[in-house]
């Protein structure tokens, strides 16, 4: 679960409708298989009312093509149901109509705590009160980035502006803060508008301010006159339009009659066709008329009409930025009235007498573009020419200017054409093979650098990007896809992150920056908070996307758990860190003393390291390292002859079998590789290698024993970030982006892919997954 709700019930704002729970009796037996959505449902709950949501899981669950419904959207409970998939524990909104579906939530958990969240902005009380919070335009502005933040943190991919994401939360915490624009009056008005508040959104022509003398005597609730004389009100704010104040009210004649109270009542305008924009003299209050004898409440005064019109121009704005009623203007409309009920309870009544939901609805219809075609719909991320050169050189980037006719999107066509991609990048290569036969709507643009055949294609219509191991004519199957990038933008900035973050050169280097185990920490959640502000769905382990991303952000920074060397060595380790770290069968670390170094080991550095940090083991039957004393491979080989002699590997050579190498007495074994390898650092250097004894065969290892000892320490926190669930189960890739991450501050550890070096052995052998947790 993203929330940890376990120890805790339903409370606060989500209480007050109580708690729907259901029992395992009332559960299908077969739904949910997901043990933790079960057990959310029958330990924790769901609230019955949360904020435009409705939850009941103690009766009937009906079934949706989803899942089964858990509830509906409370403004149109017939039309949007809220659906559990029962396989993966992920909730959605289902259209009943269309048929459609959108995540709403990756888990319960997360669904409960966003309600929660919401629920709590309340202007009227609790911590957000208007009375005593922070308001005008910057409270309003921090709120609504606290709030995208706080969804960011809790479940990043809700986000994602893409077609399958639902809106919901992006409209609940961009409009709701508007609210907190302005404080309560101290006259008793709804708002104090003071500051310019009009005058900063609208021209002076478009503010309508009222002399004393020309306000009718009829009105005489002063806060009202006040507010005229010094504010005003927009001319024109679709759906109000003002007109001359008149009183008293008169039958003009044409059969509409006169208003309840027509004595208290003067004209303000219109507020939609046929309806009269009424003012009530006595009490400042603002009703709708429409030939009856009902007058429908509108504001409680003056400012709540002008914060009204204030706020339907923000919702444009915000719109054209988030895209939040693109496909879904009947949330927008049914938060908005929500918005205004909140601050000006006044005219929230039921929906059938309520004239704010369905004339805000076209309001809102108006304000927004259409939605964009697949063809059509911008790339994420702004991203030119002049910034990818900086990152690669013009040399160093591959356009195209030949589209085949089925790359549709013209987005994509310009990006390729116009700005380019690396030739090389981290584990990725491009050469925009785009004319090449292939899959129907996709065409190829590169590869992994360790793996010609997997290969990375864009979908012609859409301009995503994909990685697949599959190429022939015919159609993809989703089976054989994985997302790699929504856009060749999201792609570029992707990979120009994980290429500027280098221990060596640039913003991170380690002779720059800080090292250790809080800036590993603090790197990681930098660089997996740049995949979730552009691209959020690329960190989520679901089926069909790839876990490329998510291996880059979090192994790459464990190079910074150390600095640069001493003596010569590459790398500065805490002995205290690897003891922490290699512990719980993740690797281990042998301490030694003078008396376990052989006379042989002269490489001085090499001597200290050893005896202030010790020998760090990968603590599997594959790699065995020295517990206690380093032997010589001289002292190995007369082992036979000294039958006192004592070692941990019990690994002995005879020379009729294993080929004494030249200079053993200067070599120390370090430790055994299963079938007959070695673990060797040359004493005179400080170079560790390995070695096939029975044939001599020799393959780097590491530049020095630092080096080595970084190796053993990120394979055994790879092996954890496995374990706990952070990063997936694709072995090859892992492996090629820890060698790759080991490069980066020993490049003779893995020159290139697929490089012989003794790492990748070890590391690259399916059969045993040694970096599985």
């Amino acid at each position: 679960m993203l929330v940890d709700f376990e120890t805790e019930r339903l409370g606060g704002a989500l209480a007050e409708g109580g708690v729907t729970l259901a029992t395992e009796d009332s559960l299908p037996p077969d739904w949910p298989l997901d043990r933790q959505a079960r057990a959310f449902l029958t330990t924790v709950g769901l609230p019955r009312e949360a904020p435009l949501m409705r939850f009941d899981v103690d009766g009937d669950l009906p079934e949706r093509a989803k899942g089964r419904q858990i509830g509906s959207y409370s403004f149109l409970p017939g039309s949007y149901a809220i659906v559990l998939d029962g396989r993966t524990g992920r909730v959605y909104v289902e259209d009943a109509i269309s048929g459609t579906h959108k995540l709403l939530a990756s888990d319960l958990s997360s669904l409960v705590h966003l309600c929660e969240l919401v629920a709590m902005l309340r202007p009227d009380t609790g911590r957000f009160d208007r009375r005593t919070a922070d308001c005008g335009p910057g409270a309003v502005a921090a709120m609504q980035r606290g709030m995208l933040e706080l969804v960011a943190d809790t479940d990043p991919v809700l986000l994602d502006p893409a077609d399958d994401i639902s809106t919901f939360w992006r409209t609940q915490m961009v409009m709701r803060p508007l609210a907190w624009i302005a404080r309560p009056g101290d006259d008793g008005l709804a708002f104090d508008l003071s500051g310019g508040f009009l005058e900063d959104e609208f021209t002076t022509y478009d503010i309508q301010r009222y002399e004393d003398e020309s306000l009718p005597a009829l009105l005489t609730h002063a806060p009202t006159r006040h507010f005229l004389r010094t504010h005003g009100l927009v001319r024109e704010a679709r759906p109000v339009s003002l007109s001359e104040l008149a009183e008293p009210w008169e039958d003009d004649g044409q059969g509409y009659g006169t208003p309840p109270r027509a004595e208290k009542m003067i004209s303000l305008g219109g507020i939609v066709e046929d309806t009269e924009l009424l003012l009530e003299g006595d009490t400042g209050r603002l009703y709708g008329w429409h030939a009856d004898d009902v007058l429908i409440p509108l504001n409680t005064d003056v400012s709540a009409l002008a914060f009204t019109a204030w706020a339907l121009p923000q919702i444009r704005r915000l719109d054209a930025v988030h895209r939040f009623t693109e496909d879904d203007h009947l949330t927008a409309a049914a938060t908005f009235t929500e918005l205004l009920a909140s601050v000006d309870p006044f005219g929230a009544r039921p929906e059938a007498e309520n004239i704010w939901p369905s004339h805000v609805e076209d309001v809102v219809m108006e304000a927004i573009s259409a939605p964009w075609t697949n063809e059509e719909r911008p790339l994420r991320v702004p991203y030119d020419r002049p910034r990818a050169e900086s990152v690669y050189g013009a040399e160093g980037l591959v356009t195209a200017t030949d589209f085949p006719a089925d790359l549709r999107h013209a987005p994509t066509r310009a990006f390729l054409a116009e700005v380019g991609l690396p030739r090389e990048a981290p584990l990725l290569r491009f050469d925009l093979g785009l004319q090449e036969a292939g899959p129907s709507g996709f065409f190829r643009l590169g590869s992994f650098s360790y793996n010609e055949k997997q290969l990375i294609l864009l979908e012609g219509e859409t301009g995503r990007v994909f990685a697949t191991e599959y190429w022939y004519s015919g159609q993809l199957t989703p089976e054989e896809l994985e997302l790699l990038a929504s856009d060749v933008s999201t792609l570029s900035y992707l990979t120009e992150a994980v290429a500027r973050m280098r221990p060596d050169s640039g913003p991170y280097a380690r002779d720059r920056v800080q090292c250790g185990a809080h800036v590993v920490e603090a790197l990681q959640e930098e660089m997996l908070r740049v995949v979730r502000d552009c691209d959020p769905r690329l960190l989520q382990p679901w089926e069909g996307v790839s876990e490329f991303w998510r291996q880059q952000m979090l192994v790459r920074p464990l190079v910074w758990i150390g600095g640069p060397g001493r003596d010569g060595l590459l790398y500065e380790l805490d002995g205290e860190v690897l003891d922490a770290d290699l512990t719980d069968g993740y690797g281990r670390v042998y301490g030694k003393t003078e008396t376990d170094l052989p006379a042989a080991l002269t490489h001085t550095a090499t001597r200290r390291h050893l005896l202030e940090t010790g020998l760090a083991d990968v603590d599997t039957a594959f790699l065995e390292m020295e517990c206690v004393e380093l032997p010589t491979v001289a002292q190995v080989y007369e082992r036979e002859e000294d039958p006192s002699a004592s070692f941990y590997t019990e690994f002995d050579y005879d020379e009729e079998d294993y080929p004494r190498p030249d200079g053993a007495e200067g070599i120390v074994r370090l430790g055994v590789i299963v079938e007959d390898g070695a673990v060797l650092l040359d004493g005179a250097t400080g170079r560790v290698y390995g070695r096939y004894m029975d044939d001599g065969t020799e393959y780097p290892m590491n530049a020095d024993i630092s080096a080595y000892n970084l190796t053993v320490w990120l394979i055994g926190r790879v092996r954890r970030l496995s374990a706990e669930g952070r990063i997936g189960d694709e072995h090859r890739m892992l492996v090629e982006t820890l060698l790759d991450t080991l490069a980066m501050v020993d490049p003779g550890a893995y020159p290139h892919p697929n490089a012989d070096v003794q790492w990748h052995f070890y590391l690259g052998d399916d059969q045993v997954e040694h970096l599985a947790g």
